[in-house]
């Protein structure tokens, strides 16, 4: 186009940089040239030579693309060189943290917008919204709640954000009111959701699925249930997302005949049961006791990832059937050679349900020497659960030897009570002191411990009599 003398215009420069958006979005594909980030440098330096004042859409343009570039100085800068800001400006800026998961920034951001005594539109409160959800999902992770505390309200912030939704007259948007059902549903607050559902001035499928994920993620099956039967009078066709979401939910409550019907609906609006929905129906099945429908959608998979193995592992060993379990477990190594610390914890859980001791030994050293996998936490659980129960205190004390030093209070806790089942006393203060020491306010280790003094002295007694 400048090769034949035609100048562009700023719509010109718009088009150019969402094409590197795009490219950058698909992942740079030049190997010898210029990247994506390179060409809209050049591009913003030919738009500020040819043009005196950047309209608004080349801005908001340039943000988007310095943001997805991971340059959030340079889309600051931008932004602050304008000199006066829109909405749609604000909103860009807001989407840049975002992008670069700055939820604390976004919501900063979002303050100076109000202050500035402009009105957030639709855009704003959905990105504002996201902003909310990094920050609870950063709130899981003990380094956040080092740096800012563990009162850090980003519940109250939603409520405030759901308050100035109102105001504008948005809380009933259909698009703004499933971003407060997912940002409540992650805070806990259910019912907060259930009113905002209530309130939408219409029902879209995105916002049926918001609220029967947030049935699902506080663990409210039968709720969900309840609402996947109005939805069925209401839009008989199910999209993918609800049919994996009623899965969980029916896995959750054990409902068999709810999960025949879905696969049912699953096949009939065409989706094969292949990869993740595949997975979720062995697991939903096998979470139900029907271990033979399980199998069944495992044996039709042309090619099962490990986690479709997984789900079946899991199954039989719910039911108490190790062996087939392991069974399991020896024919996807024929077919994928793959294992997960999924595929170890359900093969544990199965020999735990069927005190398969000597198994359960041999299924952690085969993850650990043979797939080199470092145990969880709750490996190391179920495994000192099953071998405690068994009374092997010698195979315990090797266990305990290579226990990590952060080990979780329920691993002492299983210790402790083998101890008292068994009457060892010695181990049994070892845990018990581990115990107190992790939560010395939890009632439980006191009790145990008292129990097992009084077994310990009720024996000695005993003992004497006889003498």
């Amino acid at each position: 186009m400048q090769m034949e003398g035609v100048s562009p215009n700023q719509q010109t420069v718009v088009s150019a940089l969402q094409a590197c958006c795009v490219l950058k979005h698909e992942g740079d594909i030049f190997e010898e040239q210029s990247s994506s980030l390179e060409i809209g440098r050049a591009l913003h330096e030919d738009a500020q030579r040819s043009f005196t004042d950047l309209d608004t859409f080349v801005c908001t343009t340039l943000i988007g693309l310095y943001a997805k570039c991971g340059e959030i100085l340079e889309a600051e800068n931008v932004f602050c060189v304008l000199a006066h800001h829109t909405v749609v400006q604000w909103n860009g800026m807001l989407s840049a943290y975002v992008e670069q998961g700055q939820g604390r920034k976004a919501l900063h951001c979002y303050r100076q917008l109000c202050d500035s005594g402009l009105h957030p539109d639709q855009g704003t409160f959905i990105i504002a919204l996201q902003a909310c959800n990094i920050l609870l999902e950063e709130m899981e992770d003990a380094s956040f709640i080092e740096q800012y505390g563990a009162k850090y309200n980003v519940h109250g912030v939603g409520q405030a954000l759901h308050a100035d939704a109102k105001k504008a007259g948005l809380a009933s948007d259909v698009v703004v009111g499933t971003g407060l059902i997912t940002m409540y549903s992650k805070c806990g607050t259910i019912r907060e959701a259930e009113t905002t559902f209530a309130g939408l001035s219409k029902h879209n499928m995105v916002a049926w699925n918001a609220m029967l994920s947030a049935y699902v993620n506080q663990g409210q099956g039968i709720k969900a249930l309840c609402l996947y039967i109005h939805l069925k009078r209401t839009l008989p066709l199910l999209n993918f997302v609800t049919i994996i979401c009623i899965l969980q939910a029916c896995s959750g409550v054990g409902s068999l005949e709810n999960c025949w019907q879905l696969h049912f609906a699953a096949l009939t609006a065409g989706h094969d049961a292949e990869g993740f929905l595949a997975s979720t129906l062995i697991h939903t099945y096998g979470n139900c006791g029907d271990t033979e429908d399980a199998l069944a959608v495992l044996s039709g998979l042309t090619r099962p990832i490990i986690a479709s193995w997984n789900s079946c592992i899991a199954g039989y060993g719910a039911v108490g059937n190790a062996l087939s379990s392991w069974h399991l477990f020896e024919e996807s190594q024929l077919t994928c050679n793959e294992a997960t610390h999924a595929t170890f914890t359900s093969l544990l859980a199965a020999c735990s349900h069927g005190g398969l001791v000597d198994e359960g030994i041999s299924v952690f050293k085969y993850m650990k020497e043979e797939f080199l996998l470092k145990p969880f936490t709750n490996q190391y659980v179920t495994l000192i659960d099953l071998i405690g129960r068994s009374g092997n205190f010698s195979m315990t004390e090797e266990v305990i030897y290579n226990v990590p030093d952060n080990c979780s209070l329920s691993f002492w806790m299983c210790l402790l009570s083998a101890c008292c089942l068994h009457g060892n006393s010695e181990l049994g203060e070892l845990a018990f002191n581990h115990a107190i020491n992790l939560q010395s306010e939890e009632p439980t280790p006191y009790v145990l411990m008292a129990n097992l003094c009084y077994r310990k002295m009720a024996f000695n007694e005993s003992h004497a009599a006889g003498h």
